[in-house]
Order: C-alpha cells, then sequence, then structure tokens
C-alpha cells in the first residue's frame, strides 16, 4: 500500500519512518525543492525509537505524491489544513483516505469543502486522529530523534459506510499499541488535548514568554489555578460532547490513557513523565501552542457552544482575552462548524 504525506515536517518524517518500518511505500511532500533535493542524496538518520537510516522519498511535485496512493496523511499545522485540501481536491481518485495527524477540526473542515456528493461519488474517507501520536524533534537537517510514540492512538472516520475501512484498520494497529474509534470526526476534535492546556499556559504566563524565560511550562508554568482553570474548560467539553451524544473522558483520564499510567492530577502528570516535564516555553508567540491551538482549539469550543447554544464561559473568556492580547493575528474562518455539518457527521 502506498502513503503520502503531505507536511515535511518532524511529525511528516516521524510518521514515515514508521510507515517504512512496517514495509509500506511512502512519499513526503514538501513545498520546498530545496527539502525534496536533500532527502533524493541522503537518507534520514533517525535516533531513538525507531532508530535507523530511511530512505524517504521527498518530492515537490503534488500532482505526483497525490496520483495514485492509498492514504493521504495530512501533518501540517491546522491553519493549513484548508489550503491542503483546496489543493488536493481535483487530484483526488476513487477510494482515496485522508488523515489529518492531528485533527483539530481538520476532518470536518475536509468534509465541509469537498462536500458529501463527492465524498460518496469518489468513496472517500475522512479521518483524524485527536493528538499528535509522536513526539519528535530534528536535531539538524537530515537527523530526527524520535522521543515517545503515544500507547493509545484515537482515530475517527467519516465516509459513507461510517466505519473505517479495512486498510484503514489494518495500518493504524501495525503502528500502534492500542487504537480507540470514536464516534466521529467531531469526537476526536472535541477531545483534542493539547488546545485546553496550551492556550492557558501561554497566557498565563505571557510575561515569561515575551522576555524569553527558560523555563518547564507544564510544571512551572502550570501553578494549582492554571490547572483548575483548564479543567473548567475540560468541564465545559464534556458539557458540549453530552449535548452531542459522544463519550467523553476527563483531561486527566485521557492523557493517562495514552501513556499507559494513572494520574489524580494534570500537576502530578506533567511533573512525573518525561515529556512533558521537560518541555520548554516556547520562545516566541508564533508556536503551534497559540498559532494552532487558539484559531482551531479554544475558537471552535466557542463556535461550537454558540452553535448548540451550549454556554461556554471559560472557553469565551480565554478566546477574548487572548485575541486581545494578539489581535486579529490568529483568526480563522470556522463557518465550516455549523449545524448542517454537525447533522450530516453526527447522523
Amino acid at each position: 500500500m502506498k502513503a503520502t504525506i503531505i507536511g515535511a515536517g518532524k511529525t511528516g518524517y516521524a510518521l514515515a519512518a514508521h510507515l517504512l518500518r512496517e514495509n509500506y511505500e511512502v512519499v513526503v511532500y514538501s513545498r520546498s525543492q530545496q527539502k525534496a533535493d536533500f532527502f533524493e542524496n541522503n537518507k534520514l538518520k533517525v535516533a531513538g525509537l525507531l532508530a535507523g537510516q530511511y530512505e524517504v522519498k521527498t518530492t515537490s511535485d503534488l500532482v505526483a505524491a497525490v496520483k495514485q496512493t492509498d492514504i493521504i496523511f495530512v501533518t501540517t499545522w491546522a491553519n493549513a489544513h484548508n489550503e491542503v485540501v483546496k489543493n488536493i481536491a481535483p487530484l483526488l481518485s476513487f477510494k482515496q483516505t485522508i488523515i489529518f495527524l492531528n485533527g483539530n477540526w481538520g476532518a470536518l473542515e475536509a468534509v465541509s469543502y469537498l462536500g458529501y456528493d463527492k465524498i460518496n461519488k469518489l468513496q472517500l474517507e475522512i479521518g483524524e486522529t485527536s493528538g499528535m501520536p509522536y513526539v519528535a524533534e530534528f536535531k539538524n537537517k537530515g537527523y530526527l530523534e524520535i522521543k515517545q510514540i503515544k500507547e493509545l492512538v484515537t482515530l475517527s472516520i467519516f465516509n459513507s459506510e461510517k466505519e473505517a475501512s479495512e486498510k484503514v484498520l489494518k495500518l493504524f494497529k501495525q503502528l500502534y499499541t492500542s487504537i480507540e474509534m470514536a464516534r466521529n470526526i467531531i469526537a476526536t476534535s472535541l477531545t483534542a488535548l493539547n488546545p485546553i492546556i496550551h492556550v492557558p499556559v501561554v497566557i498565563f504566563n505571557l510575561a515569561r514568554i515575551e522576555r524569553q524565560d527558560n523555563f518547564p511550562i507544564l510544571v512551572d508554568g502550570l501553578t494549582p489555578k492554571v490547572a483548575n482553570f483548564i479543567m473548567k474548560i475540560d468541564s465545559e467539553r464534556r458539557v458540549l460532547a453530552k449535548q452531542l451524544g459522544i463519550p467523553y473522558n476527563t483531561i486527566v483520564v485521557q492523557l493517562s490513557e495514552q501513556w499507559g499510567r494513572k494520574f489524580p492530577d494534570l500537576p502530578s502528570l506533567f511533573s512525573t513523565l518525561e515529556t512533558y516535564k521537560k518541555l520548554q516555553a516556547p520562545k516566541s508567540f508564533d508556536s503551534r501552542f497559540i498559532v494552532e491551538d487558539l484559531p482551531f482549539g479554544i475558537d471552535p469550543l466557542v463556535k461550537l457552544g454558540s452553535e448548540l447554544n451550549v454556554e461556554v464561559k471559560s472557553a469565551e473568556l480565554l478566546s477574548k482575552l487572548t485575541h486581545n492580547v494578539f489581535g486579529p493575528k490568529f483568526e480563522a474562518n470556522l463557518s465550516f462548524i455549523n449545524k448542517k455539518n454537525i447533522d450530516l457527521v453526527l447522523n
């Protein structure tokens, strides 16, 4: 089976290495001809998990990347999802699959743009994961360290059959220890973990980040009051989920399940797990913590609350404050979160 990865960053190449390890044919699409040329002449060196050297075919030709591929993984930031879908829409063919890794409403946005008629006619399936399965970092050009692969990956799929195809289930079972199928593509975005953590810790540590202080943001930057505020938004998401008939576990339970350990609260979890306790605060506000997690994490909760007539006071307060601080720079068009698309996905 052939897999195409759109997004030539650390997640894209971590996934590429993982797929190659499982003997899948892989091509990575990059907008950069320079990056494509580099990997034409150099192997990807991987340290940590999946250690080894991999020949990763990389191209800057989107048509060639998408043509005759079985599954398309989108590993870009969420603010690029709309552009990706627009670019690949005329290239899609029969029974292809698109998976957003991680989702952040990417699947619903794609369903809205492509439309049910096209999805049904081509028998496409559109899916996403609720979180990022890989913790990886480029140490230098062509040298990637994969630090962690999550124990549990939550996946959702939208198609005319209302269930994941055999090819997708087989692939995910090969890659990850445990797979949890979410009820629908709203469920995976609604339960995404990063946004309701990242945006609060940035806004409550604004001065330290602006000074470019060095500190572990989920340990030193997450006081009991900050954790309590995060749990308030978590409770609001639970109410939204209930309104939509979606099962919902608290963020503490979700994180515990993903890492295969039990924790009583966020501070104890973040101060114990190596992945989190060493995570340094961003050096600028152009990080995923805001660029992705505000417009495609917090703002969708506010929009969904409005569509469902559900009060989400804490999420709305956080959204208003953060946009007031940063201005219109991080705003997004969320018109695809509407009752018509919600009903389409739920029914």
